[in-house]
């Protein structure tokens, strides 16, 4: 399974906002741009639930250090899971989650109207 960086929901609202505000005009066909939307609701679920799942939003990489010409990468130690994540972490995370939420009902919606 690929993870996402934390990079990828940023991408993702900058890319809902520009075309939320149709700055970027989509003429494509319902079906379509339905399947743009579920990706997109799909890829905010997942940055959503990156901080559930000991991986940090923003920041998030290890620590990367040099040693004898080679570099070395060493992770941040996983945290407990019973523990919420950090509250600027949670707060970003419950913002990617209701925006998944919002665009998945915007998906269902419209696909009720397409197909009836």
């Amino acid at each position: 399974v690929q993870r996402f960086s934390g990079n990828v929901g940023i991408v993702v609202v900058v890319l809902v906002v520009v075309l939320f505000f149709g700055l970027i005009p989509l003429n494509l066909p319902p079906v379509l741009l339905l399947f743009v939307i579920a990706g997109v609701a799909w890829a905010t679920l997942q940055a959503a639930l990156q901080p559930w799942r000991g991986r940090r939003l923003l920041g998030g990489g290890g620590k990367e250090t040099y040693w004898r010409g080679q570099r070395i990468v060493i992770d941040q130690p996983r945290r407990n899971s019973r523990r919420l994540p950090p509250p600027p972490q949670l707060a970003i995370s419950i913002f990617y989650f209701v925006l998944s939420v919002s665009l998945w009902i915007v998906v269902i919606r419209d696909l009720v109207r397409v197909f009836s």
